[in-house]
């Protein structure tokens, strides 16, 4: 199946938006790591909000950014039988490599995740520290299976040569 321009185009918005997300949750994160150092060393008592701020952050860094990794091709890989392999043999590994990632983040990921948000936000979790909703922290689980479907969708239906390229890094 042909990549469709719109796609390339789609594909191409998807993972510099998400870029721009994960550095942004990096600099989050980063300021909160610093922020509750300062406050411990130069206060004496670290502030209530930045550990559990700081796990969840991590959380969702960890989540947006495995998708990313997996958009870019920079997940790990063992490929050392997979370059002893064939062309044909190496395109139906990589059809059905894809079609499983699909399958684990629509299931697992997408609806598993979905499931845990829902019944998160009905019982009323909220976090001890900051008050957060637990749900809000759970809903990474399902915008991660949705991003790592699509993209594992997008390389299952292109060839590696039609395939979006992955964006240079910036």
């Amino acid at each position: 199946m042909r990549a469709t321009r719109f796609h390339q185009r789609l594909y191409g918005t998807i993972v510099a938006g998400l870029k721009r997300a994960v550095a942004g949750l990096l600099f989050l994160l980063l300021f909160t790591v610093v922020w509750g150092v300062v406050t411990r060393f130069l206060f004496g008592d670290q502030s209530s909000w930045t550990e559990e701020t700081a796990i969840y952050l991590l959380i969702w860094v960890s989540l947006a950014g495995a998708p990313l990794a997996y958009a870019e091709n920079g997940h790990l890989g063992v490929d050392y039988f997979f370059n002893k392999w064939g062309q044909e043999t190496q395109r139906m590994a990589r059809f059905f490599s894809h079609l499983l990632t699909a399958l684990f983040a629509g299931a697992g990921l997408l609806f598993g995740g979905l499931s845990l948000v829902l019944e998160t936000a009905a019982a009323g979790q909220v976090s001890p520290a900051t008050g957060t909703p637990t749900a809000i922290v759970y809903l990474a689980i399902p915008l991660s299976g949705a991003l790592f479907l699509f993209f594992a969708l997008s390389f299952a239906l292109t060839s590696p040569e039609e395939a979006p390229p992955p964006q240079p890094s910036s």
